[in-house]
């Protein structure tokens, strides 16, 4: 004798009880749910947001006090990298504000860290490289690796991702 199929599964949600056709064991409002919290890859970005504040703060930091002591050649370089540090800082911090408070504006606000943290560095290492004829450290090289890790992995993933559209929705 041959079984129907769908027989033996489950017809309501596991979560809420509500009817749901076999295979299914959650009905789309429950699986949905289950992607409106910051988890799975978002604690990455999580992360790294928090661990960019805390050195950004301290980077920041330490160019200010290195303006106070820079010779007159490096000056201007000094400077630009304060005033690009101060930006770039301002909106780390309000795009950590808008992940944890889970806002809508957070994708566009994440893409724009992401691209404007590489735009200084290629800036800071082509003015180096240019004016004060500073050449391509390791650090640099590695800088411009993570950038574009970013810029393949989070771009995209803060704008396909079902977690984001469902998590980032205030």
């Amino acid at each position: 004798m041959k079984g129907i199929e769908g027989e033996g599964l489950p017809t309501v949600c596991a979560s809420c009880g509500e009817n749901v056709l076999p295979p299914d064991t959650h009905c789309t409002r429950c699986e949905n749910k289950k992607y409106t919290g910051i988890g799975g890859w978002l604690y990455l970005p999580a992360l790294t947001l928090v661990m960019s504040v805390i050195s950004g703060v301290i980077g920041f930091f330490g160019v200010a006090m290195f303006v106070l002591h820079a010779e007159a050649g490096v000056y201007a370089l000094v400077i630009f990298e304060l005033v690009c540090m101060a930006v770039l800082l301002m909106l780390l911090v309000y795009t950590t504000f808008l992940f944890f408070k889970k806002k809508r504006q957070l994708p566009g606000f994440y893409t724009a860290f992401i691209l404007g943290t590489t735009l200084y560095y290629v800036m800071d290492s082509w003015l180096g490289a240019t004016f004060y004829g500073v050449g391509l450290s390791t650090d640099d090289i590695k800088a411009f690796v993570s950038c574009a890790a970013q810029i393949l992995i989070w771009i995209p993933y803060f704008r396909v991702s079902k977690r984001v559209k469902l998590t980032f929705v205030n």
